[in-house]
Parts: C-alpha cells; sequence; structure tokens
C-alpha cells in the first residue's frame, strides 16, 4: 500500500516558517514525507526530524529521514533514505530490517545493487534538470523507463516534476513522483 507521492522537505527561514510549510504540506498532500535537511547540523535535524515524525504520524503518514542513519534511534523515523554513495558501499540492509529503505538512483549499476540490497523503494532522478542537481544529466522519460523497468521494487520519478506529470511518469514506469518543489514551494 504504498502511496504514489513522496514529498521532500525544503528549506525555510525559520523553525516557524519550517513549522508553517510542513503543516501546509501534511494537509494538502498525501504520501511519505521525507525530511531532508543536508546544511543542518547533527541536533538541528534532530529538532526539526522528530517534529516532522510527531506531526506526519498524526495524519497517518510515514516519515523518511535522508542520510542519516547514525540519528534513527534518536529520531524514530519509519525508514532512511540512502544516497548513491551510501548504498553503493554496502552489502546488506540487514541492520535497518525495522525501516523502510529507500535508495537514490541515477545508473542501472546503482539499480542492480540496489535490487541486490533489496530496496522498499528507490526514486531515479533526474528525470528533468532542477536547481538541486545541476550535475546530473536529466534522463528523459525514454531513459527513465529503461531504467525503471530493471528495478525489482518501485521507483519513483524525481527532479524536475509535478502532479500534473504523475500519469506520464506512471507511463513511463513509475510508481509515483517525489518532489520537494512541488509539495513545499507551493
Amino acid at each position: 500500500m504504498l502511496p504514489d507521492q513522496y514529498l521532500i522537505t525544503g528549506k525555510a527561514e525559520s523553525l516557524e516558517a519550517f513549522h508553517e510549510k510542513l503543516d501546509q504540506m501534511l494537509s494538502t498532500y498525501t504520501g511519505i514525507v521525507q525530511y531532508r535537511d543536508k546544511a543542518a547540523s547533527d541536533s538541528e535535524f534532530v529538532l526539526k526530524a522528530k517534529l516532522v515524525v510527531s506531526k506526519a504520524h498524526k495524519c497517518q503518514k510515514k516519515v523518511i529521514i535522508n542520510q542519516r542513519d547514525h540519528l534513527l534511534d534518536q529520531i524514530r523515523p519509519d525508514g532512511i533514505h540512502f544516497t548513491t554513495n551510501q548504498f553503493m558501499q554496502m552489502e546488506s540492509l540487514e541492520f535497518y530490517n525495522d525501516y523502510l529503505c529507500v535508495g537514490a538512483c541515477h545508473t542501472l549499476e546503482h539499480i542492480l545493487h540496489a535490487n541486490k540490497l533489496r530496496f522498499d523503494f528507490i526514486v531515479l532522478c533526474p528525470v528533468f534538470a532542477t536547481p538541486s542537481s545541476p550535475k546530473g544529466i536529466p534522463l528523459g522519460w525514454d531513459k527513465f523507463s529503461q531504467l525503471a523497468s530493471k528495478a525489482d521494487m518501485p521507483v519513483f520519478a524525481l527532479g524536475g516534476l509535478n502532479l500534473e506529470q504523475k500519469e506520464i511518469a506512471q507511463q513511463y514506469g513509475a510508481h509515483g513522483i517525489a518532489a520537494i518543489r512541488e509539495f513545499w514551494e507551493n
């Protein structure tokens, strides 16, 4: 019963603004929520992640944290999103059996390793160019479809997408879409 929206938090000018954006996102959209803040200190990350978990769970939404597996016990999310650099060095997800495990994939090599690790789902990106992935060469729909067909788990399309493109993404093999700007900034 995986939803077809993977909501990724973005930046906010203050903690109060973060609260407001989070409340708006949770009340407007359905799906799994990823708390992502690559610039935050661990203490700030824990503070905001606990807030996301508390608010999202009240809305019956699951929460994934981005990258910081060393903070799982403090935050108690539903899962973890691994970067490509993280999971390509892993041989097993055995330590994470109690969590939803998500991987960020860009190539066939990444997808094959994600299959081996048996992720719950992956994001495949970037479909289109975005400010948050300036070095990533956009896949486009045809390449996305070719790669997604090799995955043994649900695939979310990420990169320059909006909700109007969800059905198109699904026609090309995506389970749904993942986004920051579409869900956080609108």
